[in-house]
């Protein structure tokens, strides 16, 4: 880490330092000459300076402090024996041996302290890179188990979400068949739109459907099933015309909805908040059209199924109708019960 390295560089400043001003004492007390001693005090004062610097980072109670302290008394002891020995030199004489070999066993206890002191940085520094290392593994094994609840969580709500789908599609097709094949032997056209409307309102929650139709004149819309009493429709069905429904006109669905106001209002369902008409087509003529009344907006797929359960029931009373009619010429011999069956899409 860069405390570790800042550590490492004064202790190693220390020992420069040190060895600086034993060089410079050396080599006056061998040549007397004052110019080996220029290094002696600047060398002294960094070394004082790094021995401060130094403290800044250790505690004195662990193993850093101890040899630090130990540096600290050694480096003084030798520097009053060679500031003593400067001075003996000075004064032409030689100092004695007992001096020199005292000052070799501080630099050398000095240098074992130094080198315990690097080890202690370093191990201190390995220990910290260990609960670093430490936390940050445990921090990607958190993230690893938080991303994997998420996924779990995640595939959880896709499964859930695939067999509501599932199911929704079931229960769509079901009722799809069962509208179909009750379409088929629909006895009258007035029970076809009824049973027109209450499929779409059994598919559609908290919708009211109508469903208008041309009259034989082509000049009227009425009513085809029943409308809410005191309703906009209601009191303005008496005077409606197939114009008069947008959708009709059109020849294709119209939405009405506080989100999606149209160019041209409809005069039947203007006013009402939310309402969806799909027109009845047959042979391509706008024979009438479907109005529904939604408090919430329709997802695509539920604007799909009522496009074409509306077409679809046209389609299947069309052809119901007129396998029931009388035919011309001679009778003809019936079919299987397999192949009676009534061709009518069925989705």
């Amino acid at each position: 880490t860069s405390r570790s390295f800042a550590e490492l560089d004064a202790s190693d400043t220390l020992l420069s330092s040190m060895l600086i001003r034993e060089s410079a004492l050396r080599g006056f007390a061998q040549t007397r000459r004052e110019l080996l001693l220029v290094p002696y005090a600047p060398a002294g004062r960094i070394l004082i300076a790094d021995l401060r610097r130094a403290r800044d980072y250790v505690d004195h109670g662990d193993g850093e402090g101890v040899e630090l302290q130990t540096m600290t008394n050694f480096s003084q002891r030798w520097a009053r024996s060679a500031d003593a020995a400067i001075a003996t030199i000075r004064r032409g004489q030689a100092p004695s041996f007992d001096s020199v070999l005292y000052r070799d066993q501080m630099i050398n206890v000095f240098k074992a302290a130094n080198k315990r002191h690097q080890d202690a940085i370093t191990a201190e520094g390995d220990a910290r890179n260990a609960e670093a290392t430490k936390e940050a593994l445990l921090a990607i094994l958190i993230l690893s188990l938080c991303f994997a609840a998420v996924c779990m969580g995640l595939l959880r709500w896709e499964k859930k979400n695939e067999a509501r789908q599932k199911a929704r599609s079931d229960k769509e097709r079901e009722a799809q068949h069962e509208f179909v094949e009750t379409m088929q032997i629909a006895g009258s056209e007035d029970e076809a739109y009824v049973l027109v409307k209450r499929h779409l309102e059994r598919m559609i929650p908290n919708a009211d459907v109508s469903v208008l139709r041309r009259n034989n004149s082509a000049n009227r819309l009425e009513a085809a099933t029943g409308v809410s009493p005191g309703s906009a429709l209601a009191e303005r069905l008496p005077d409606a015309s197939p114009q008069s429904c947008l959708a009709a006109r059109l020849g294709r669905p119209h939405e009405r909805s506080p989100e999606h106001e149209p160019l041209l209002d409809c005069d039947l369902c203007s006013g009402m908040e939310r309402t969806t008409c799909v027109p009845s087509l047959v042979g391509g003529s706008v024979i009438g059209s479907v109005l529904v009344s939604h408090p919430t907006r329709l997802d695509e797929r539920t604007g799909a199924h009522l496009v074409e359960a509306v077409g679809q029931s046209h389609r299947c009373w069309r052809t119901s109708a007129t396998s029931r009619s009388p035919r011309s010429g001679p009778p003809r011999t019936p079919l299987p019960a397999s192949r009676t069956r009534v061709p009518c899409t069925k989705t």
